[in-house]
């Protein structure tokens, strides 16, 4: 059995990274960073395996 890719928010990112919000939409802005899906006009969610990937130094920008 599959499971949906978990969605996380700036909070569980700011936790992984030791990131200000600030800096974690810098590097996203250069390319750097995973970027977020837009759910509404005022929610952002990040696929956790993109999160994961970025910490272990895997992630790679498509």
């Amino acid at each position: 059995m599959t499971y949906p890719e978990k969605l996380v928010d700036i909070n569980y990112i700011k936790m992984a990274t030791s990131f200000s919000r600030t800096r974690i939409w810098q590097l996203e802005k250069a390319g750097q960073f995973p970027q977020g899906r837009r759910l509404t006009k005022r929610c952002v969610r990040w696929l956790e395996s993109d999160i994961q990937s970025w910490v272990r130094g895997e992630w790679e920008a498509a």
